[in-house]
């Protein structure tokens, strides 16, 4: 537990540079919301609520997830994964944003219960788990670097913590589908 929380000082700078992106998301998904015409507001409550009565997680959100870690760790050998995880981030942030007065309107005062609820189940884990990927993918990158100026081979460290990470996603994703779901579904009742 004391490495992890080594770790986690250690990197500290990153995760606070990722929860500032996604707060400028979450803004950002607030404002974009808000800036609707009434009638596209009122149509997106009233498809919502359907939203809301089935499973808020899908196989569709796993694929997506799984296709999403598959580009960034290909990304990685062209050096383009870290605006990709950026765009990542602000975008998670845009979503959570968007869905905060669509969650007030249907829940009113439920809201906070299940707003928690969800983002703690659904988002917080899951951006935690993203986070290392994101931190994992710097790491393999100044490794990759290093190997491309010395011909030495040291980044499969790196690399192998990444695949760590993105595994970890995926048990989320499933953990998310089978028994959060559930869970949500229930308070909804």
């Amino acid at each position: 537990m004391k490495k992890h929380r080594t770790s986690f000082k250690k990197h500290k700078n990153v995760f606070i540079f990722l929860g500032i992106i996604f707060f400028f998301g979450v803004v950002s998904g607030i404002i974009f919301y808000l800036k609707q015409e009434p009638n596209v507001q009122q149509s997106i409550l009233v498809n919502s609520q359907d939203i809301f009565s089935h499973n808020v997680f899908s196989i569709r959100n796993i694929l997506i997830h799984l296709g999403i870690i598959f580009t960034v760790i290909v990304t990685s050998f062209l050096f383009l994964s870290p605006p990709l995880f950026l765009c990542i981030y602000f975008f998670e942030g845009v979503g959570v944003g968007f869905i905060i007065p669509i969650l007030f309107s249907v829940f009113k005062w439920k809201f906070f219960l299940y707003f928690g609820l969800y983002f703690l189940f659904i988002k917080f884990i899951y951006l935690l788990l993203l986070g290392y990927v994101f931190d994992s993918q710097i790491l393999f990158l100044k490794e990759y670097l290093q190997y491309i100026k010395t011909k030495k081979i040291n980044f499969f460290l790196s690399l192998k913590r990444m695949f760590l990470f993105s595994f970890f996603l995926f048990l989320n994703d499933l953990f998310t589908f089978f028994i959060s779901n559930r869970i949500l579904l229930f308070i909804l009742k």
